[in-house]
């Protein structure tokens, strides 16, 4: 089983200049490695398609509105499922939420929490954004966290989401959810509704 894990947003309290009013965690989940290893394949062809380099990073942000629909309606039709939790930084209170690590922390291990039925003997992949302590802390808290009564997760890897196609799917998804929680977009639910389907479960929002 492979796990492809990223975020929207940022973990800056909201309020503050530049920051963001949520902060969104979403896994995608391959119960299949083989499956994954064919979704690999076509998003490779699908830089073919566009006539694209294939260094070419699909990014959420970095796109068309047009490309965007065209990757996940492509995308959709492989078999893998995701989980997303959404922080609403609004309603946070407690001042352990200042610190950026902790509440990336806690958002993510409540992904892992509701994935728990759905992972089995895990290879984790995240992307590797962050220093190198960060990276670490993060996968020591999460096999913690997780593997507390059985192993769930068997390895975390961390890698340079442009060289990996799969961690640019979950990067995709989770900016489709990101972008949903923003009524005042013309297109807020335009993307959400091509992967809706794809939901492992009810997209959460926290608190």
């Amino acid at each position: 089983m492979l796990v492809f894990v990223d975020e929207s947003g940022d973990t800056g309290m909201s309020g503050k200049e530049g920051q963001s009013d949520f902060f969104v965690v979403t896994l995608v989940r391959f119960a299949n490695n083989k499956e994954a290893e064919r979704a690999d394949a076509r998003i490779d062809r699908l830089r073919s398609d566009l006539r694209l380099n294939q260094r070419f990073e699909f990014h959420f942000y970095g796109v068309r509105s047009e490309t965007r629909k065209l990757f996940l309606q492509t995308m959709a039709s492989f078999d893998w499922g995701f989980l997303s939790f959404v922080m609403n930084k609004k309603a946070l209170w407690s001042p352990t939420f200042n610190s950026p690590e902790k509440l990336h922390n806690y958002t993510t291990s409540l992904v892992f929490e509701n994935a728990k039925p759905y992972l089995v003997d895990a290879t984790v992949v995240i992307d590797a954004r962050g220093g190198k302590l960060f990276r670490r802390e993060l996968s020591k808290y999460l096999k913690r966290q997780i593997n507390r009564e059985e192993r769930l997760i068997r390895k975390i890897k961390h890698e340079e989401s442009h060289r990996n196609n799969l961690l640019q799917l979950v990067d995709m998804v989770s900016g489709s959810i990101y972008r949903s929680m923003n009524p005042k977009k013309k297109d807020a639910w335009d993307y959400r509704k091509i992967v809706e389907g794809k939901a492992i479960e009810q997209v959460r929002v926290c608190p």
